[in-house]
């Protein structure tokens, strides 16, 4: 599964998004979809027991994801 939303703890354009591979979260300053997508509310638990509602972009019958790392350093992710 993958899921994408806004980074609000950014610390500077390139962690701008929270990209979200099968659970593990990949920080990245651009997200390019190429196949269809639809918007998901999730409820995230954490182990303590406390939970949260978050808002996601939902990559649906996707085939891979593609990762570039330009010359800045800066990860840019294409989910087609």
């Amino acid at each position: 599964m993958v899921l994408i939303r806004f980074n609000h703890d950014a610390q500077n354009e390139a962690e701008r998004w929270r990209l979200l591979i099968n659970g593990e979260e990949f920080l990245a300053t651009s997200v390019q979809f190429e196949c269809k997508t639809e918007t998901s509310k999730d409820v995230i638990n954490f182990p303590d027991g406390a939970h949260t509602t978050k808002w996601h972009i939902k990559a649906v019958g996707y085939k891979e994801v593609v990762r570039i790392i330009n010359e800045l350093g800066e990860n840019h992710y294409t989910i087609k």
